[in-house]
């Protein structure tokens, strides 16, 4: 599935501070008077189950005036104040922890990132872990503090010589924390109402009063989950501490570096972050296409990719389906760069694909394609980039394209790899998809010359054996299986009555009248969907042409 692992958070701390040893490197050379002052500092209360920090003392500690110079014991303090609450940090303390932090912070900025490399990765590791509560109601009243916190750790992805090591530590937190630390629900624990056996569940009980055993409904219907309030919580959380565009911004800055794994840990932070709609629509608008352009010329296996696909699938899908959602309020995907490289990808995915995982990938990229040409600037420069083209040469091979020297499993140009050409379910899906994909291409007067001339005769071809002729193309259904060619022809005749109001001509000139005709009749070997689909182009091309409506008239469909 694409969705869903769970886990759960860790439990409670001991009162003793487990690690009561100065960390190596960074605090060496500290005397016995630090020794002392740290431990007059930090003081874990032996009778609590979380340990408690002087905060107070340990600022005045950073800000003193014979003591702030002292960059290596500053260092050592925060990292000792991380071990302290190796299980994660206090809920309460988050605002005296969040001066400390933007104190190391500052210090990164003056030129001592080395210095406190060490503390920050200790910081950013706890802030991986579920934070603690010393009571139920510390959750409710500590919100507004968690965002502020992450969205301080957000900063340093795009922070100026922040280590890499704590910007990747820093990613890794943000994603656990979008994904409440693996408690994201799957796509069936989000359903409104569970199935409850409906009229066949042998017996009507009153919605008033169910009864005993009425959740399984007879039918093993199971009970409704609870509502997944902590992964919205956190997502909400997340989008109130502005984490969305500090992470773009990050986005960027691992762009510009150029160093892999910063960037796939970014993409993954944005995957967790787009399975809520509302921050799905935020990256959209924050410029998420535009940042994803350098990330899609890489090699298309890259885990990079995988996860780029997914991410734009959701951002595009909550774009699209929210309320009064247009695709063009999403920004940069109709940019050229976007576009370039988006089109490049498709089109590498078709040409070396051939690995079930490949394939998988490959038909993802096309989903997602068909939604990007849905936004009227996206499908003209997804067009410039040749994406038509390539959309039209799949959608339209093996039964237009093939070679008599080659076989209708080969390509002799290398445009979809030889094993991509097989009945198998990804193969049967590709085809569905580069019809639906090349049809979203030509849905306008600009690109409809994408669908003149090849696309109409293979859909014709498609559609003929239901006239009780035979297909005049060898291979349009010999190597298809019978559900497999049912669901093809339907699907043939729904494009072509999309088309029709943009080339009712070439349909005319091709015959696909007097084939709707045919394939309405009730001689025809045709099915109830594919009688009906016949009548709807039937329909369209009458209401498209007058001149149609009376050949059509003429050729008996009016008795039809």
């Amino acid at each position: 599935e694409r969705h869903g692992r769970r886990a759960r958070g860790s439990g409670g701390m001991g009162a003793t501070d487990p690690s009561p040893t100065r960390p190596p490197g960074i605090a060496r050379g500290l005397g016995a008077v630090t020794s002392n002052k740290m431990r007059s500092v930090i003081g874990a209360i032996e009778s609590a189950g979380i340990p408690e920090v002087d905060y107070a003392k340990l600022l005045a500690l950073f800000e003193g005036k014979h003591s702030k110079i002292l960059v290596s014991r500053h260092a050592a303090a925060i990292t000792r104040v991380c071990r302290v609450h190796e299980r994660g940090f206090p809920l309460r303390d988050l605002p005296q922890l969040c001066k400390l932090f933007r104190f190391a912070y500052d210090q990164v900025a003056a030129g001592k990132a080395k210095e406190f490399e060490e503390a920050l990765c200790s910081v950013m590791s706890n802030f991986a872990k579920p934070f603690r509560a010393h009571n139920a109601a510390d959750e409710h009243r500590s919100e507004n503090d968690v965002a502020e916190a992450f969205g301080m750790v957000s900063e340093c992805l795009s922070a100026k010589d922040m280590p890499l090591s704590v910007r990747l530590l820093a990613a890794e937190a943000l994603r656990l924390f979008a994904s409440a630390h693996g408690d994201r629900p799957s796509v069936l624990d989000t359903v409104p109402t569970p199935f409850d056996g409906g009229e066949t569940s042998g017996r009507d009980v009153p919605e008033s009063n169910p009864g005993p055993g009425a959740a399984l409904a007879g039918l093993g219907a199971v009970v409704k989950p609870p509502p997944p309030r902590k992964f919205a919580r956190n997502q909400e959380l997340f989008r109130r501490g502005g984490c969305v565009p500090l992470v773009l911004s990050g986005l960027a800055t691992a762009n510009s570096v150029g160093d892999d794994q910063l960037q796939l840990a970014v993409v993954r932070v944005l995957l967790e972050a787009s399975y809520s709609a509302d921050n799905a629509r935020a990256l959209a608008e924050g410029g998420l296409f535009s940042g994803l352009a350098p990330l899609l010329r890489t090699d298309f296996r890259s885990p990079i990719v995988f996860h780029a696909s997914e991410l734009m699938w959701n951002v595009l899908e909550s774009v699209r389906d929210s309320p009064g959602g247009r695709l063009e309020t999403a920004t940069g995907t109709g940019s050229k760069g976007f576009c370039a490289a988006f089109s490049q990808l498709v089109a590498t995915a078709l040409r070396e694909g051939h690995r079930k995982s490949d394939k998988e990938l490959r038909n993802e990229l096309l989903i997602t394609a068909r939604m990007l040409a849905e936004d009227g600037r996206a499908r003209a420069s997804l067009r410039v980039s040749g994406l038509g083209d390539v959309a039209r040469h799949v959608a339209v091979h093996p039964e237009l394209g093939a070679s008599s020297t080659t076989g209708l499993n080969r390509l002799e140009d290398g445009v979809v790899h030889p094993l991509a050409n097989t009945t198998s379910a990804q193969d049967f899906e590709m085809k569905r998809l580069a019809w639906e994909l090349l049809a979203e291409l030509a849905d306008d007067e600009a690109g409809v010359a994408l669908a003149r001339g090849s696309f109409v005769a293979c859909l014709l071809t498609f559609v003929q054996p239901l006239t009780g002729a035979s297909a005049s193309v060898e291979g349009a259904g010999s190597r298809w299986t019978g559900r497999q060619l049912r669901d093809l022809q339907a699907q043939a005749l729904r494009l072509l009555a999309r088309l029709a109001p943009l080339c009712v001509d070439e349909l005319m000139a091709q015959g696909a009248g007097e084939t709707a005709v045919a394939v309405a009749s009730p001689d025809s070997p045709a099915d109830d969907d594919q009688r009906a689909a016949a009548l709807d182009l039937l329909v369209t091309m009458t209401h498209a042409d007058e001149a149609a409506a009376e050949r059509l008239g003429a050729a008996g469909s009016a008795g039809t």
